[in-house]
């Protein structure tokens, strides 16, 4: 949802607005206190697409940072 928004159309859609094309997903470890999820974050070509988690971003304690940063 997010990545569909920065780029500005759906997938195979073809606009004049559109900002990037679709790169795929790349895998990520990321670390809780249960447990090691694997994410599949998505990307662009371009490269500029970011997504809620930081670029760096291993552990539970860095998520919860970040989602009170988007409350406040």
């Amino acid at each position: 949802m997010e990545r569909t928004e920065y780029i500005q159309a759906d997938d195979y859609e073809r606009s004049e607005s559109r900002q990037s094309q679709r790169n795929g997903y790349y895998e990520r470890d990321f670390t809780t206190r249960v447990g090691t999820l694997e994410l599949k974050v998505p990307r662009t070509r371009d490269g500029e697409f970011s997504t809620v988690f930081e670029r760096y971003q291993r552990n539970e304690k860095a998520l919860l940072a970040s989602m009170l940063e988007m409350y406040v």
